[in-house]
């Protein structure tokens, strides 16, 4: 099975920086930077960037965004210290149910953004498994999220997070909303990785490790 590698939500990004008239029809959503999660992590985000001591944070804030970049920790099984003090939740989760042997634990995020600041899609690749995880700050004018942090349906009901589906295609995609903006996290598996692209518990525990890896209020 070969892996799809175009980054969730890039020819929407495109999309909407090219048709003036579908933009018309869609608001922005302001994100809700005073939520204490966010604003935790926002407050340790910067004071790395003043301090430094970290390339990723410095390469990271040359993607300028005016909503929260959640991403991934550079090694998903072995987070810094300083990644976790930009964990979303805390502590950040244990080790990813299912995760592949065939599967890299390192990779750099691949960003794709346009000049407006308003959307991203960050795609890491692992090799037999590719994660991208957008966001996005216009809506449809009937489209609305609440203040709090909502996971997922399929994450909310933990009755069930062991599950395993049969057949997902060698693929995954999470809807949520954070900070009232929504976001996807997708997944695309090859053969040999499937059971990761299969398992709730494994999508699950993604939504656990997320970190800020840039934006701030214009």
């Amino acid at each position: 099975m070969n892996i799809m590698r175009t980054p969730v939500g890039v020819c929407f990004g495109l999309t909407l920086a090219l048709s003036p008239s579908f933009a018309a029809e869609r608001v922005l959503l302001n994100p809700d930077w005073n939520e204490p999660g966010l604003a935790k992590a926002q407050t340790a985000l910067e004071s790395l960037r003043t301090a430094r001591t970290s390339p990723d944070v410095s390469r990271d804030a040359e993607v300028p965004l005016s909503l929260p970049r959640w991403g991934l920790s550079n090694r998903i099984d072995r987070p810094t210290s300083e990644e976790r003090s930009l964990s979303r939740a805390a502590p950040l989760s244990g080790s990813i149910p299912a995760w592949p042997s065939c599967a890299k634990v390192s990779a750099a995020p691949e960003p794709v953004t346009d000049g407006s600041g308003l959307w991203y899609t960050d795609t890491y690749d692992y090799g037999c498994v590719v994660i991208s995880i957008s966001g996005d700050r216009s809506a449809k004018t009937d489209q609305s999220f609440p203040a709090e942090v909502t996971l997922p349906d399929e994450c909310a009901d933990q009755s069930g997070v062991d599950s395993i589906e049969t057949d997902t295609r060698g693929r995954f995609d999470m809807e949520l909303s954070l900070n009232r903006i929504p976001y996807e996290i997708a997944g695309r598996c090859t053969d040999e990785a499937e059971a990761f692209c299969r398992s709730r518990a494994a999508r699950c525990a993604l939504v656990g490790r997320l970190i800020l890896r840039g934006g701030s209020p214009r």
